[in-house]
């Protein structure tokens, strides 16, 4: 017969198991601790995507927007000069304003893109999502996941309704 250890006493059987405990709160604290080093990161991360945004689009107002003004006037009187009719003179620079208005939209909605906070949500998911949440969180690219939030819409693909009016066909649960 094989002979056992003898069973330790009782107080150390609790301090092994109150040691266990503290290194268990402790691997928390520490996830907690680099979770709110995450937030912070993200928030920065955000805020400096949001002055960025705001900058550019400050500047580009500024500077484009004064020489733009005197282009198309300059535009107009060409056209008017060249004998076409002052609708069509004023019309022609408009188009070409809109159309040129166009590439800097998209690209401030790309720089306004880093104010997401994919890190935070995407850590947020893996701690406290389900399982199939966090497995979608692990293999989600960069700037796909949306974890919380409602699901995205492209409005500039919807069929011309109004984006702040509620769509009656959706259903209330979603």
């Amino acid at each position: 017969m094989a002979e056992s250890e003898p069973t330790p006493p009782l107080t150390e059987s609790a301090r092994s198991v109150y040691d266990a405990a503290r290194g268990v709160a402790s691997a928390w604290g520490g996830s907690f601790v680099a979770l709110r080093r995450l937030v912070v990161a993200d928030f920065a991360l955000a805020r400096a995507g949001l002055v960025r945004w705001l900058m550019l689009l400050f500047l580009a107002t500024i500077l484009f927007g004064t020489a733009w003004v005197l282009l198309n006037a300059l535009a107009v009187w060409l056209l008017y000069s060249a004998g076409f009719g002052w609708g069509l003179a004023l019309t022609l620079p408009l188009l070409v304003s809109a159309l040129l208005g166009v590439p800097a939209y998209w690209y401030s909605m790309k720089a306004l893109k880093w104010a997401e906070l994919d890190a935070s949500r995407r850590q947020l998911t893996l701690l406290f999502g389900t399982k199939e949440e966090a497995q979608e969180a692990k293999v989600a690219p960069p700037g796909t996941l949306h974890a919380g939030a409602p699901p995205a819409r492209d409005l500039h693909r919807d069929s011309g309704t109004d984006p702040t009016m509620i769509d009656p066909t959706m259903d209330a649960e979603s």
